[in-house]
């Protein structure tokens, strides 16, 4: 395929309870999730101007978004996709954020920055968020790795994210039950 595998970003998102350091680790976990299933290569740069992805955040019409409870995020979709492209996210500052939600979040609207639609419910891709999906699901992966083909080799997570979940994963083929940490 001819997408582009380097793909810069460069956020400048403020959330209400959360300090710059939990966002652009937020972000940067997002990113990697993809980047762990799919052949992309994520890089945070430090301008604006250098950025393929570049995200914000706001409040209210200007920025194109609702009160709170409704539209939590936008992603600009590629249409055509050259380096000196830059498509635009913004997060609303107006909602309730958590960690996991800002994570949830920022992987969805960057599933539509690489160029993913919505899929249907259960996947992160869904249209409506889903507190218990904070990464890419078999259908979010099977899609992602339509457009950049998979991942051959590992890829490192610069940081453990700590992520605070509940719920159920398998790990070859067996179930284990994560309870969030008090």
């Amino acid at each position: 395929s001819d997408l582009m595998r380097k793909i810069t970003y460069y956020h400048d998102i403020k959330l209400p309870n959360m300090s710059d350091a939990q966002i652009k680790e937020e972000y940067d976990i997002a990113f990697s999730q993809w980047a762990e299933v799919c052949a992309i290569e994520p890089l945070r740069v430090e301008k604006k101007e250098h950025a393929n992805i570049y995200a914000q955040s706001g409040v209210g019409r200007a920025h194109n978004l609702d009160a709170r409870g409704g539209t939590l995020a936008w992603s600009e979709l590629p249409c055509g996709v050259s380096e000196n492209m830059q498509l635009d996210q913004m997060f609303d500052e107006a909602e309730d954020w958590s960690f996991n939600m800002a994570v949830a979040v920022m992987c969805h609207e960057l599933g539509h920055a690489l160029g993913l639609g919505h899929l249907s419910a259960g996947n992160l891709m869904a249209p409506y968020y889903d507190p218990n999906c904070t990464a890419p699901r078999d259908g979010d992966i099977k899609a992602i790795e339509q457009l950049y083909g998979k991942r051959k080799d590992r890829y490192p997570i610069t940081k453990d994210a700590g992520l605070k979940i509940n719920g159920q994963i398998m790990i070859n083929g067996r179930p284990y039950v994560l309870v969030p940490q008090t």
